[in-house]
């Protein structure tokens, strides 16, 4: 008589494979270092929230303003978010620390330390105000918002956790989180990027953020 197994049988060729794979995952070969993009596309909704990575040189958000309406561009950051281990808003950095970081090294001068230690040639934050009355300061990781992908101090909003304004112009909006640029030319995609290195350090000051805002675009009504 045939006799049964008290026990499942094991599938010695279905458990090899399953070591194998273990092998695999662990193994100590490096895996390919992810590549954050120069521009991440949102394809967003006015009225709809979603989503702005801090470490995002530029967000295409896909809503096209129209010039003279008036808009409103509200934020609120997740927890995490921070510039490498400076906790930040998306009005700023905060905290005696954040803001004394804020205060040292925003600016290009030759006394701000941390311009000798990165290989970048632009190294000052890419919007420091706007020209609105009164002016608006920004720090690290403020959000700002343009028309375009200008990001040039007359076309630069800046916009924190809430902003109500007029579109200067009918252009598609761009959002990104204030950061020096820290690529090793001050033109062009390397602008953002050192092309000698890879991963998250290819971006040498995007690539160290942590976490995202939650934006929310409306269009206000016209007033009659």
């Amino acid at each position: 008589m045939e006799k049964l197994c008290r026990f499942p049988c094991p599938n010695f060729p279905s458990l090899r494979a399953l070591l194998v794979g273990v092998i695999v995952q662990s193994s100590v070969l490096p895996l390919p270092a992810e590549e954050l993009p120069i521009v991440r596309q949102k394809q967003a909704s006015l009225g709809a929230p979603f989503e702005v990575p801090s470490t995002a040189p530029w967000v295409d958000t896909g809503i096209q303003l129209k010039e003279g309406r008036t808009y409103r561009i509200s934020a609120q950051e997740s927890p995490d978010y921070r510039d490498s281990v400076f906790s930040c808003t998306a009005d700023g950095s905060k905290g005696v620390l954040g803001r004394f970081f804020d205060w040292g090294v925003r600016s290009p001068g030759r006394l701000n330390p941390f311009r000798y230690l990165s290989p970048g040639k632009t190294k000052h934050l890419r919007v420091l105000c706007d020209g609105s009355v009164p002016c608006r300061r920004a720090s690290f990781l403020t959000l700002i918002a343009t028309a375009g992908m200008d990001d040039s101090q007359p076309n630069a909003l800046v916009i924190g956790k809430g902003r109500e304004f007029k579109a200067p112009s009918s252009k598609v909006l761009y959002l990104f989180c204030n950061d020096w640029p820290g690529g090793v030319y001050t033109e062009g995609e390397n602008r953002f990027r050192n092309p000698r290195r890879k991963g998250k350090k290819a971006l040498p000051t995007y690539g160290n953020n942590h976490g995202h805002l939650i934006v929310t675009v409306t269009e206000l009504p016209r007033s009659r």
